[in-house]
């Protein structure tokens, strides 16, 4: 009996047409797209991070420990914003703005310092600041404001700040009426229909 020949590595005929001879090696494209996409995926997030400048709460949440608070600078696109203290207090709005007299309002008192090297510029008219029942509170208009207000400086609502300068000034947010201030979120002012990115939040207790 002659001795039997070993067998070609690879392809070989069957009925049905060629068979692959080493299962599984399809899989291996598919398994390299997986791994690209998960690195694409892990650079977006990490460049979403980046852009937002610190933990935002999601929409109807309050502000964890992780988002910084009274005093913690919040840096976003080389501008760094930090709420130095908050307070309520009761006063005499605009009679056609808010309803009238009386009306309870929270104080922030903001500092915007440019980290950058260059010019950069802000918007107030953007930005709420969330009760701890989650209902959210947008600034009084400066022009309003401007007739009744007497205190410190107010901050105005949009300019820009120059490399190493800081701009001090209040912020005043209307319609709270019954519940703590839990965070401030700063976002970019509007643009007709579309969407506010938030970009950073600062925790306003304890």
């Amino acid at each position: 009996m002659s001795a039997s020949t070993p067998r070609p590595d690879g392809p070989r005929a069957t009925a049905g047409g060629t068979r692959r001879g080493r299962p599984g090696t399809a899989w291996v494209p598919i398994a390299v797209v997986a791994v690209f996409a998960v690195l694409a995926l892990v650079q977006g997030i990490l460049v979403a991070g980046a852009t937002r400048g610190n933990d935002v709460p999601a929409e109807f949440e309050t502000a964890g420990d992780s988002v910084p608070g009274i005093g913690e600078a919040v840096e976003v696109d080389g501008l760094a914003y930090t709420v130095t203290a908050v307070r309520t207090a009761t006063m005499r709005l605009d009679e056609d703005a808010l309803g009238g007299a009386g009306e309870r309002v929270v104080v922030l008192d903001v500092e915007i310092e440019n980290v950058a090297s260059t010019s950069r510029p802000y918007r107030v008219d953007g930005w709420l600041l969330v009760d701890e029942a989650t209902r959210r509170h947008s600034p009084v208009d400066v022009s309003v404001l401007a007739r009744s207000w007497q205190g410190e400086p107010l901050l105005p609502h949009a300019g820009s700040v120059n490399p190493g300068v800081v701009r001090t000034g209040v912020v005043v947010f209307e319609g709270v009426l019954t519940h703590s201030p839990d965070h401030l979120r700063i976002a970019e002012a509007a643009r007709g229909s579309s969407p506010v990115p938030e970009l950073g939040a600062v925790r306003l207790r304890d």
